[in-house]
């Protein structure tokens, strides 16, 4: 294991700095943008391809499936990190507010500089060298973000150990008991796998029904990279998007290679679930919109189609976290007996840590992070309810990608907006708000995160067999590794090319710095009303109505068609993208089921696995292409843009 733990770790690097340059200088897509973790597939390509070619020379270059397997969760941890899960959204706020502070504004007096400075950079030079660019014969000083890079660090790796210790302890729950299908993680171990361990590379690559999809997808996506640099046709499009509603609501098709790829792995009650309860959201969005119903306030940035639509989601997430604890009931009473010394006789010794860490490093963790929300000004009880909602949300996230297997999930309702509508402003205060608003940086645009790759990683683990100390160590290192080497490489690039120059929104002043700054200021100078909160929170309710009817036909009656684990998304802006090729891998699975049978189906996985692997082999490809010619290619290539 000591050269694939060496592997990942040059990798885990490598995408730590790729993702920001990507991102900021060859505009083209990301490789960490979702649960589908585009880099570490991507990464895996790279080691098979080149120790597929090194083992013709000696056969100790040949790589093991768990070699292969802990090379990917590596890199699949340290994905988390360098842009959507955490360090894009960083710099918005902590150079961001200063930068884009103005008088018009006010978010200096209003909030800016009431926080603590340690989480800030307060050198408004190096600031401005940032996002404009340093033309200078010296290199301006690095030293002004050593503060709060380190202040944010601590943050996070609290947290991000807080999800490992939630990850050991439902392990046992959701792998063995419950025996969840985790279709995110079939695919790297289908890839990984070999008939005998003396093969050079794994068996599915020798596979013709495999190289069939593969071919397919790199050619279909390929056609659009050349059409980019030889414009001799329109490109291919992959979306269209069709008005309803008088026109005010859009129902979007978008056909990705990747998404029915691995949406053809999941049962198909829940994938059907999926996209029917999507279209309810839009036909229910759709009549809110032609009516005239709308709450009182406004909906949040990250949220979904409305705030009516946004809190029902949220009430059917918190049925869907409180469902998830009664089912684990049993398990969840042996891990904490066991912890406490009540039940010496359970047996933890192959879990990543023990039940007694588990447990104990999961409650100061929060005590910690408690501490921490403390120095932002958040007060206490508001840090124990975004506490809440944020195990709530973070759970209910990676329950659904575990069972359902999207790659592209986020919640319609964020831990920071359920707790600043589930309070009246007196009790949450300003400092609260402002505190609230600044965890936006990990707590809202959630589209990964280290819970979710943590517990993919413990299922593939089932084959691979790794030691679960190594399993652990490689997390920290991971995470780590990619978290300074994506923040030197993000400060380095904006000294030269200047961040403003970036597509994406982290660094627009109407983007992310633009989402938190609103949400503070807004909160601060025209607080909530209590009409405002309780309209929102009565649809809470009826999300928590209809979830706990939908769990009730489901665990009671077999004939029912509709699983519940496609209502808390429904109005997501991901499965807004995702739900037609989802749909598509439904039809698809149904008829080869009822033509065909097992058999048949069996027999087609490879060719699924085939288009995800030619989507990411074309975005890699393309990913190079672009890096000599200087410019991205910027079709849709693995889906949600």
């Amino acid at each position: 294991m000591k050269r694939a733990f060496i592997l990942g770790s040059i990798f885990s690097i490598g995408i730590a700095c790729l993702e920001p340059y990507l991102l900021m200088i060859i505009q083209g897509s990301g490789l960490c943008a979702d649960y589908m973790v585009a880099g570490a597939f991507l990464s895996l390509l790279v080691v098979i391809l080149i120790f597929g070619i090194l083992s013709f020379i000696h056969k100790k270059f040949i790589l093991s499936s768990s070699e292969m397997v802990l090379i990917f969760f590596m890199v699949s941890i340290a994905c988390v990190i360098p842009s959507w899960g955490f360090m894009g959204n960083l710099f918005g706020v902590i150079a961001g507010l200063k930068y884009f502070a103005t008088p018009a504004n006010n978010w200096n007096n209003i909030f800016i500089n009431h926080i603590k400075s340690f989480f800030l950079n307060t050198n408004m030079q190096s600031i401005i060298y940032f996002y404009n660019g340093y033309y200078g014969k010296i290199s301006p000083s690095y030293a002004s973000w050593i503060t709060p890079l380190i202040s944010w660090f601590i943050l996070i790796f609290i947290f991000y150990f807080l999800s490992v210790c939630i990850s050991v302890i439902f392990r046992k729950q959701w792998i063995e008991n419950e025996r969840l299908i985790f279709p995110l993680a079939i695919v790297p171990l289908e890839v990984v796998k070999k008939n005998n361990i003396s093969e050079r590379i794994p068996t599915i690559f020798k596979n013709k029904v495999f190289w069939i999809g593969f071919g397919i997808a790199f050619f279909f996506l390929s056609i659009n990279g050349v059409l980019h640099y030889f414009p001799i046709m329109q490109p291919v499009s992959f979306v269209q998007m069709i008005s309803i509603f008088r026109n005010t609501e859009s129902i979007i098709f978008l056909i990705s290679f990747v998404i029915i790829g691995f949406a053809y792995f999941l049962p198909t009650d829940i994938a059907f679930s999926l996209w029917f309860f999507y279209l309810l959201s839009a036909i229910e969005s759709g009549w809110f919109n032609i009516s005239g119903f709308s709450l009182p306030g406004y909906n949040e940035v990250y949220a979904g189609s409305s705030a009516a639509t946004s809190f029902q989601g949220g009430g059917a997430m918190l049925i869907l976290f409180l469902f998830v604890l009664w089912i684990g009931r049993k398990h969840l009473k042996d891990v904490f007996q066991k912890a406490f010394g009540k039940k010496k006789e359970i047996n933890d010794k192959d879990e990543m840590l023990s039940y007694r860490t588990a447990v104990f490093g999961g409650l100061i963790s929060i005590c910690l992070l408690l501490f921490i929300f403390h120095l932002f000004g958040m007060p206490f009880f508001v840090s124990i309810l975004f506490i809440f909602f944020v195990l709530v949300i973070f759970i209910g996230l990676t329950r659904i990608i575990a069972q359902a297997g999207i790659g592209f999930a986020r919640a319609t309702v964020i831990p920071p907006d359920f707790t600043a509508y589930s309070l009246p402003p007196s009790v949450v205060t300003a400092n609260g708000y402002t505190a609230l608003g600044l965890q936006y940086v990990w707590a809202a645009d959630i589209r990964t995160q280290v819970l979710t790759s943590t517990i993919d990683g413990l299922k593939m683990n089932e084959e691979a067999k790794i030691k679960p100390k190594i399993f652990f160590f490689s997390i920290i290192v991971a995470i780590g590794l990619s978290y300074f080497f994506s923040a030197w490489t993000t400060i380095h690039l904006g000294y030269i090319h200047g961040a403003l120059n970036a597509p994406n929104g982290w660094f627009y002043g109407s983007g992310f710095p633009s989402a938190v700054g609103t949400f503070i200021s807004s909160k601060i100078t025209n607080p909530l009303s209590k009409q405002i909160i309780i309209s929102r929170l009565i649809f809470v309710g009826i999300g928590a109505i209809c979830m706990l009817f939908l769990i009730f036909m489901h665990q009671t009656f077999l004939w029912w068609p509709l699983n519940y684990i496609g209502l808390p998304i429904a109005d997501s802006w991901a499965i807004r993208w995702a739900w037609f090729s989802i749909f598509l891998a439904w039809i698809i699975k149904i008829i080869i089921l009822r033509y065909g049978g097992a058999k048949i189906y069996y027999k087609t996985i490879p060719f699924f696995i085939g288009l995800i692997l030619g989507s990411i082999g074309a975005m890699g490809v393309w990913i190079l292409i672009s890096v000599f010619a200087g410019q991205a290619v910027n079709p849709i290539l693995i889906g949600v843009p």
